[in-house]
C-alpha cells in the first residue's frame, strides 16, 4: 500500500512538473510572440484574429495599426506651424498604389517606368494641388455670383490618397449636388484635404483659410485617428474583466484574457473608466468636441453650415460594437448644436464588403468605389439639411 502511495506520488508529481515545463514553454513562445508583434502593421498579421489582437491590456505590448503607411514626398507639403501641414500649390504629383509594397505619394517628375516590374501591380491616381492649395481645379479666392461654395476639410481620406480629382468624394458631392439643382446656380467644391492633419490643425484650416472663401458649407471629413493615435484606442476601448486582473501578469493570461474580450460576452463588459488609455482618449474627446462646437459657432455666425462625416474604418464593417465609440458619439454631438451629421458606414455596409471598397491591403483610405458611397450618404444629408 506504501509502495501504491509512492508510485500515485511519483506519477502526480510528474504530471505536475510536465504541466509545469509545457506552461513555461507556452509563455515563453507567447512572450516571444508579443515581442514580435509590438508595434506590426495589422496587414502583417497574416492569420490573426484581428478582434483578439486588437483588445490589448495595460501590460500587453501589442499594438495595431491600421495602415501600411506610404513613402511621402515631402516636397509636395509645407510645414506650419499653425495649420500642421498645408499642401505645396501649383503642384502635381501621383498617389501610387503598389501591391504587397510600401506605397507612394510623390511629385509627377517621379519616374514610373522603374515600377514596370514583373510581377510588380500598381495603381496610379494622378492629382493637381490648384494655386491656393486645394486639390483639383482652380479657383478663385473670392467666391463667384449665383454659386454655391462647398468646403472639405479633413486628411488624406479626404484629399484622396489613391484616387484621382474627380474621383475623391468631394468632387462626387459637388458633381451629385449640382445635378439635382433644377436652378442654374453654380455648385463649386474646394478639396482642402491635407495629409496628416488632427482635428486641431482641422479647426486652424478652418480658421485660418476656409472661412476666407464665404463657404456656405464646410463638410469635415473626421477620420477617427484625427482624435488620436492609434485609431485601434478609439474603436476598441479596454474594457474591465472583474478582478481578474492577474491575468494581465504573464502572456498566456493576457492571451485568455483578449480571447474573451473578443467574444460577444467581452463586448458587453463596462469600459475601465480609470484605465489610463481609455482616460487619454475621453480627454481627446472632449477637446475635439470643444472644436466642433467652436466651428460651428463660427460659421453661423456667417450664415454658413457644418457638416460631420464620420468616416469610417474598414475595420468597423460588421463590427457594431466599435460604433458607441465613435460614430454614435459624434451623432450625439452633433444633435446636441443641430449639426449636420453624415454616417456613411451604413451605406458602405450594404453596399458592398470592405475589400472592394477600400484600398487592398488599407483600412483606411476608400477606393474609387467607398468614396462614391461617402458621396451618396453626405448628398442625402444636404438634401435634408438645407444650407443657410
Amino acid at each position: 500500500m506504501h509502495q501504491l502511495g509512492q508510485r500515485v506520488a511519483v506519477r502526480a508529481g510528474l504530471a505536475i512538473l510536465s504541466v509545469a515545463v509545457t506552461l513555461s514553454t507556452v509563455e515563453r513562445i507567447l512572450q516571444w510572440r508579443e515581442s514580435s508583434q509590438s508595434g506590426v502593421n495589422l496587414q502583417q498579421l497574416t492569420g490573426s484574429n484581428v478582434d483578439s489582437l486588437i483588445h490589448r491590456q495595460a501590460n500587453d505590448p501589442v499594438r495595431v495599426r491600421f495602415f501600411n503607411g506610404c513613402f511621402l514626398d515631402h516636397t509636395l507639403l509645407h510645414q506650419d506651424p499653425v495649420l500642421g501641414y498645408v499642401n505645396v500649390p501649383n503642384s502635381d504629383g501621383y498617389s501610387i498604389r503598389i501591391y504587397g509594397r510600401t506605397n507612394l505619394v510623390v511629385r509627377q517628375t517621379f519616374d514610373l517606368s522603374q515600377l514596370r516590374q514583373p510581377g510588380v501591380r500598381v495603381d496610379v491616381a494622378p492629382f493637381h494641388i490648384n494655386a491656393l492649395g486645394n486639390r483639383g481645379a482652380e479657383s478663385d479666392f473670392a467666391k463667384p455670383a449665383d454659386t454655391t461654395r462647398l468646403v472639405f476639410l479633413g486628411d488624406s481620406v479626404t484629399f484622396g490618397y489613391y484616387v484621382r480629382d474627380e474621383e475623391a468624394y468631394p468632387a462626387v458631392v459637388a458633381a451629385r449636388w449640382q445635378a439635382s439643382l433644377s436652378s442654374s446656380r453654380h455648385v463649386e467644391e474646394i478639396n482642402a484635404g491635407v495629409s496628416g492633419l488632427n482635428v486641431d490643425q482641422i479647426f486652424c484650416h478652418l480658421r485660418e483659410r476656409a472661412l476666407s472663401w464665404s463657404p456656405d458649407a464646410v463638410i469635415w471629413g473626421f477620420y477617427v485617428n484625427d482624435l488620436v493615435e492609434p485609431e485601434a484606442d478609439v474603436l476598441f476601448p479596454v474594457r474591465r474583466l472583474g478582478g481578474w486582473t492577474c491575468l494581465d501578469e504573464t502572456a498566456l493570461g493576457r492571451l485568455i484574457e483578449r480571447c474573451l474580450l473578443a467574444s460577444r460576452w467581452g463586448f458587453s463588459l463596462a469600459v475601465d473608466g480609470q484605465h489610463p488609455v481609455n482616460q487619454t482618449v475621453e480627454q481627446a474627446w472632449r477637446h475635439a468636441e470643444m472644436l466642433v462646437e467652436e466651428s460651428h459657432r463660427l460659421l453661423e455666425a456667417r450664415g454658413a453650415t457644418l457638416i460631420l462625416v464620420a468616416i469610417p474604418s474598414a475595420i468597423q464593417l460588421g463590427r457594431p460594437w466599435t460604433r458607441c465609440s465613435y460614430q454614435e458619439r459624434l451623432r450625439r454631438l452633433c444633435a446636441r448644436h443641430d449639426i449636420g451629421f453624415v454616417d456613411p458606414l451604413p451605406l458602405l455596409e450594404s453596399a458592398s464588403p470592405a475589400t472592394n471598397l477600400y484600398v487592398s491591403g488599407d483600412l483606411i483610405h476608400p477606393n474609387a468605389q467607398g468614396h462614391a458611397v461617402i458621396a451618396s450618404a453626405i448628398v442625402e444629408t444636404l438634401a435634408a439639411h438645407p444650407l443657410q
